[in-house]
């Protein structure tokens, strides 16, 4: 014998994982019905494509990790996947946006990939959102589309510079699910250096709420994202009814992410509207 695998074996190991999913993972996912499920696909997002097979599940990954789809013409190819496959049948295990892959560290799977996001909100719906250890949650497709309202947050602008800012809002808000019309223009060419974002931070009477990043979707175009001031471990309940805890707040503080020498710096920013998705889903967090 070579000790070399067959065909055979090497496909059957691309399914099969080391160990049994954690307990307390399984207790989150293995659903009453999971017995008349088990033909359904599964896609992992934004990370963790090893529970698929975990659960011994169709697995289903329009590209290879979720975070790979950063671009438009990406996203758009995504988009069509994941859409042909929901008619077809199809869940997703949503998990927490841990921004460990050093590529995209800091930055929210909602604003790295929006157009997926946005398909996703729309279509699916959360199946139990009671607090589950693991952070893992089941989405499935919704019987009609989420008719999402959106309500625009007027500001004043306190400081502006070419490539910083402060906004202060009218009134303030408890949105946890905030789009963001932008245009990041640059000197050097971003199609030749590497293009650098923007840092942001959200306040309430100058007391933290959160911080994060954005990176150009189009660079020198303007271009919508979202990011979202819930902690990490809460977000999977936007995509329920509500209601949703979140932090006020009432200032937008934002600036040039530092570039390297292979990167091109933000020149110019400009952030033209800010919209709330969905705010009555939203209420202020006790304490």
């Amino acid at each position: 014998m070579r000790g070399e695998p067959s065909a055979k074996t090497s496909i059957r190991d691309i399914y099969a994982t080391p160990k049994p999913l954690d307990a307390s993972l399984q207790a989150s996912l293995v659903t009453p019905d999971l017995a008349d499920r088990r033909q359904v696909s599964i896609l992992a997002f934004p990370y963790d494509n090893y529970i698929s097979a975990g659960l011994r599940r169709p697995f289903f990954a329009p590209v290879l990790e979720s975070y790979a789809a950063s671009t438009e013409p990406l996203e758009r190819y995504y988009v069509r996947a994941l859409d042909s496959q929901r008619r077809s049948g199809l869940e997703i295990v949503y998990g927490l946006d841990k921004g460990l892959v050093p590529p995209v560290g800091g930055l929210q799977a909602i604003t790295r990939s929006p157009i997926v996001f946005e398909y996703l909100y729309k279509n699916f719906e959360i199946v139990n959102s009671e607090e589950h250890a693991d952070g893992h949650y089941i989405l499935r497709p919704r019987r009609q589309p989420r008719d999402a309202a959106m309500e625009l947050l007027r500001f004043s602008i306190l400081q502006q510079v070419v490539d910083s800012g402060t906004l202060k809002l009218k009134a303030p808000s408890t949105c946890g699910l905030v789009q963001l019309e932008i245009r990041i223009g640059y000197t050097k060419n971003p199609r030749i250096f590497r293009p650098s974002g923007m840092e942001l931070k959200i306040t309430n009477s100058n007391q933290f709420v959160w911080q994060g990043f954005v990176r150009p979707l189009a660079p020198d175009e303007a271009f919508v994202t979202y990011i979202s001031p819930l902690p990490p471990r809460a977000f999977h309940k936007v995509f329920g009814e509500g209601p949703v805890q979140s932090m006020e707040w009432d200032k937008v503080e934002y600036h040039a992410s530092t570039a390297d020498l292979l990167g091109s710096p933000a020149t110019r920013i400009d952030i033209t509207a800010i919209r709330c998705v969905d705010p009555a889903k939203f209420v202020k967090a006790e304490g």
